[in-house]
């Protein structure tokens, strides 16, 4: 019994070691990983160093042989062929190249320093992570459960001076352009790319004072008298590629600022990000339901819509239909009212001839009784006007049925051409006659004229009755 207790207990006691140290070497593998990225991050950053050492040292090294080859040159060239002003101006040159020289050595040096001082701050704080590492491995309760040695990654402090460190870094890095002007600046002689500063002055004043290259060439030979054409164009190529680079180095500095200030904005928005983390799951949530919730009544209202159109123009269409027919009705009406009104005509027309020849049937037979029978000579006059009148009185009854016919004919057509749809407008019954309109405009001209008793002028007619007045209602009466 006691045996069974043991192998449990030691089972149980390595079980429990065994666990603890599966931990730990996933602990010490993660760290490793880490241990292994900040490794490779470091090579690269060494590597980008080493580059840009070596393109100082570089621009050093050539700004050196061109200062020696400048030198060799004065040697070669005799003093009795030189002026005084030449040789001066030389002088200058060389010293100018000097200074620049000495100017980057002085800040290849204070940056390298720098740069040495943060790595061993960092070295020294390294030491201190692997002497501490060290030790919590040689110790032989590490399996056991206790407190984790701070480590850069836990104290916030070192965390934040790394982070400082790594800013630091990052700053000290100079941007391409702003190189490439500092090179261009120092392979041609400075700013003023070999010339001396009024001649360089003078130079500018006539470039931005002519616009045109052949006008400002023969100007700048006429003005600057010391250097000669060929030198002045190699002068202005000169100076269009140092604006391009003086321009390129601006944007790239402004650039720079701007993911400076982009990466101090990102970093302030990730450890905001950390701290409302929770509330932003919540309001994710939170809005997640609000869009379902807004789908659905967007999709109601959608159906909603959509119906309502429908049953718009079902209604719309109906009364357009509605509105057709009337119009059909209407003009079915009048056309039937304009062939009754024909044949009404047509027949009054046919009546009144019949009537106008028995009246004078009836005034003939009266004139014979009176008269003393006519001779045949007189009958065959009375015959011929009789025929010639009924002659004509067909000729003017087929004319006016060809007229009437011609203008049926226009109006048909005219019809065709043209479709006539007139409304009826209730709102004309309200509004005034055209003499009441007049009579209103004669009122506003004669009150509108000046006051003057001696014009001799008669005063407009105002009855009483033509006064508009408000109708009393009934209710009030």
């Amino acid at each position: 019994m006691k045996s069974v207790q043991a192998n449990k207990q030691a089972r149980t006691l390595w079980l429990s070691q065994y666990k603890a140290l599966k931990s730990k070497l996933s602990d010490m593998k993660d760290f490793f990983n880490e241990i292994q990225c900040t490794e490779g991050l470091q090579r690269q950053k060494q590597l980008e160093e080493r580059k840009e050492c070596l393109e100082d040292i570089q621009d050093i090294s050539k700004r050196v042989s061109s200062l020696k080859r400048m030198t060799v040159e004065s040697k070669t060239i005799p003093q009795e062929n030189t002026s005084p002003e030449q040789q001066e101006e030389f002088l200058n040159r060389i010293q100018s190249v000097m200074e620049r020289i000495e100017k980057q050595c002085i800040v290849f040096k204070q940056t390298r320093r720098q740069m040495l001082q943060t790595l061993n701050t960092e070295e020294k704080i390294l030491m201190k992570e692997i002497t501490s590492f060290e030790g919590l491995i040689d110790d032989p309760d590490w399996l056991k459960e206790k407190e984790e040695p701070e480590s850069i990654f836990t104290n916030p402090e070192k965390m934040k001076a790394v982070k400082q460190y790594i800013e630091q870094r990052e700053n000290l890095r100079v941007p391409m352009e702003v190189i490439d002007y500092d090179n261009y600046v120092a392979q041609h002689g400075g700013l003023t790319g070999g010339w001396d500063a009024e001649d360089h002055t003078l130079f500018v004043k006539l470039k931005t004072k002519y616009p045109d290259p052949q006008l400002f060439i023969s100007k700048a030979v006429e003005e600057i008298k010391t250097h000669s054409i060929i030198e002045i164009q190699e002068h202005d190529e000169f100076y269009k590629n140092l604006m391009i680079l003086q321009n390129q180095k601006k944007t790239a500095i402004q650039r720079w600022k701007e993911e400076k200030k982009k990466k101090k904005e990102e970093q302030i928005e990730i450890e905001e990000q950390d701290k409302v983390k929770l509330l932003e799951k919540e309001e994710e949530e939170r809005q997640k339901e609000a869009q379902r919730q807004k789908q659905l009544t967007k999709i109601k209202l959608q159906t909603w819509k959509i119906e309502k159109e429908r049953l718009e123009k079902e209604k719309q269409e109906l009364e357009e239909r509605e509105k057709q027919e009337k119009l059909n009705k209407q003009k079915e009406e009048e056309r039937r009212y304009r062939e009754v009104t024909k044949l009404h005509l047509e027949s009054y027309k046919q009546l009144k001839e019949i009537k106008q020849k028995e009246k004078q049937k009836v005034l003939v037979e009266e004139l014979s009784k009176k008269t003393r029978p006519p001779s045949p000579a007189e009958l065959a006059r009375v015959r011929e006007r009789e025929e010639q009148y009924v002659k004509k009185a067909l000729e003017r009854k087929l004319k006016r049925e060809q007229e009437a016919k011609e203008k049926e004919e226009r109006l048909s057509k005219l019809k065709e051409k043209v479709k006539v749809e007139v409304e009826s407008d209730a709102t004309r019954l309200l509004k005034p006659t055209q003499a009441q309109f007049n009579r209103e405009v004669e009122i506003r001209e004669y009150m509108a004229q000046p006051k003057d008793e001696g014009s001799g002028r008669r005063p407009i007619a105002c009855d009483v009755r033509m006064i508009s007045h408000k109708t009393i209602p009934s209710w009030r009466k």
